[in-house]
């Protein structure tokens, strides 16, 4: 049962302030830190895998035994400087992912015990919609689709993107520790298709990285405003309006009429100090541990992840070298598929 706006307004400066500016909380304290968290462990574990990917970088896209591109040439290892670097690779990779792991849990149990589900879940008008809102996009239709707090392409992409991250989690544990964790791989066919799915949602989380981004700086500074503060200044004469899922009361009392510019400004600068403040701490963190080189170039405060890799290493490629094992308890190399 939807809350009822129990407010009226009783005096002429109420009635003024339901018509000005307000603010609209649009993304919670939980979604935001997640949301932030999330960017630099993603750029780094993308990084890190490329680093591990590289000495056996065999994927490609192509059609039969025509190989339209590879994934990737040696030239692109050279030129960003990937090459040669297994060990380094894997103490990053091997580190974040488990902090990715809790972060993304931390988002899915928040969406579960919150509600907020059920503003990103599909439904049965949702694909139609996110149609509509394609075909706005690219400027064939002139009508805008209904919005509400996330637009049908918003709830596709959102809900495909909370499934992906479970995705990647239960691959990468197969890969981790295949000759006890292969059973995870078991639905996808074995840890070698395991290995495949998790390159490729790898691909796709970088083209949603992309959209996502055209996208949010299509839609302005407000949008990208109210990832950082939480809140967005909407008119209540057109424009965005309220979601009936948030009673009006809770809104004046953030935002008392012509006073919600000088709130929206000061939750800003607050909310900016912090992001600000945070990202020095994460990148100082990251340049520290990177410059901590040890023993093959892994760094030092990184060590810990890789004890005992390299005898599994030496079994892994000892199996390979035997020829590719379709088992799910058991590593496996993808068949080269470049065309020779």
């Amino acid at each position: 049962m939807e809350p009822k706006d129990t407010h009226q307004a009783n005096t002429p400066q109420e009635a003024s302030a339901v018509a000005s500016n307000q603010l609209e909380e649009k993304h919670p304290l939980v979604i935001r830190w997640t949301h932030w968290i999330n960017f630099p462990l993603m750029v780094v574990l993308t990084w890190s895998g490329l680093l591990l990917y590289w000495e056996n970088s065999n994927f490609r896209v192509g059609l039969g035994s025509f190989t339209l591109v590879k994934l990737f040439p040696a030239a692109f290892y050279e030129a960003l400087h990937l090459n040669n670097r297994n060990p380094e690779g894997l103490a990053w990779h091997l580190s974040l992912m488990w902090l990715f792991t809790a972060n993304w849990l931390v988002y899915l149990a928040y969406l579960g015990v919150s509600g907020k589900w059920r503003y990103i879940a599909p439904n049965r008008s949702t694909f139609g919609r996110a149609l509509g809102v394609m075909l706005h996009d690219l400027h064939l239709r002139k009508a805008k689709p209904p919005q509400g707090k996330y637009n049908g392409a918003q709830k596709l992409a959102y809900s495909a993107v909370a499934l992906m991250g479970v995705l990647m989690i239960v691959t990468g544990f197969a890969l981790w520790k295949p000759e006890k964790l292969g059973w995870l791989a078991v639905p996808f066919g074995g840890v070698d298709n395991a290995k495949a799915v998790h390159f490729w949602l790898t691909i796709l989380f970088f083209l949603y990285f992309v959209v996502h981004v055209a996208q949010v700086v299509r839609a302005g500074w407000s949008n990208f405003r109210s990832m950082i503060v939480g809140y967005e200044l909407v008119s209540n004469l057109g424009g965005a309006q309220p979601e009936p899922s948030e009673p009006l009361l809770r809104r004046l009392s953030l935002a008392a009429g012509v006073t919600a510019e000088a709130q929206i400004r000061e939750r800003s600068i607050r909310g900016f100090v912090i992001a600000s403040v945070a990202a020095a701490i994460v990148v100082g963190t990251l340049m520290w541990v990177g410059s901590q080189s040890g023993d093959e170039e892994v760094p030092r405060p990184l060590k810990w992840a890789t004890e005992g890799r390299d005898e599994e290493h030496e079994r892994d490629r000892e199996r390979e070298e035997q020829g590719p094992i379709h088992s799910a308890s058991r590593p496996l190399r993808t068949e080269e598929s470049e065309s020779k």
